[in-house]
């Protein structure tokens, strides 16, 4: 992953990542990311012995804690404030990430406790993942691609930018390897 931040850094300070918009950039970099891991898992033994090796060891606290990061989606929340994002990636990008971020106090409250029911663990993480999609399509709706249906300002170009392009090319990738991390966990364990 510090090499793929590295990466993302020196293109995205190019521009790269802005041009071309048209080819959805910022999804191209979350899937690379994503079927790395899953051939990584699907076709190297070792590879899958040692990750659930490692899920195994990993307690639900430490799997669901981490997703408190995902507070940080306020920043984005912000940026429509200042008036530099468009409300269509609030609504379905960073409103719903911070929510999240919120539900993730609570349970993290609740593994702190006590042991929480592997569905509601699961059901937890499937949400957690799935609520990327709706951030990671709507950033197209308002920029040169064939997603975009708003051409208003602002719009998302920004998110294409660096530094805020780490956010949907490196820790949106991150957090969906944690919820598959856990996942894993959980159908394996």
């Amino acid at each position: 992953m510090l090499a793929w931040m590295v990466l993302v850094i020196v293109v995205g300070k190019r521009g790269f990542f802005l041009e071309h918009t048209r080819w959805l950039s910022n999804l191209v970099g979350v899937m690379l990311v994503l079927g790395f891991a899953a051939v990584l898992f699907g076709a190297i033994g070792v590879a899958r012995e040692g990750l659930l090796s490692a899920a195994s060891a990993t307690t639900d606290l430490q799997l669901v804690s981490i997703h408190v990061l995902r507070l940080l989606a306020i920043g984005g929340i912000i940026k429509y404030i200042q008036g530099q994002l468009p409300l269509h990636f609030i609504i379905l990008g960073a409103l719903p990430d911070f929510l999240f971020g919120v539900s993730a106090i609570v349970v993290t409250i609740l593994a702190a406790n006590g042991p929480l029911g592997r569905d509601f663990l699961t059901v937890w993480h499937l949400v957690g993942f799935s609520l990327f999609l709706g951030a990671g399509i709507s950033m197209f709706f308002s920029v040169p691609s064939p997603l975009r249906i708003y051409h208003g300002e602002p719009d998302a170009s920004i998110v294409f930018r660096f530094p805020m392009l780490l956010a949907p090319n490196f820790t949106v990738p991150l957090f969906m390897l944690a919820h598959a991390f856990a996942l894993v966990k959980l159908i394996m364990g």
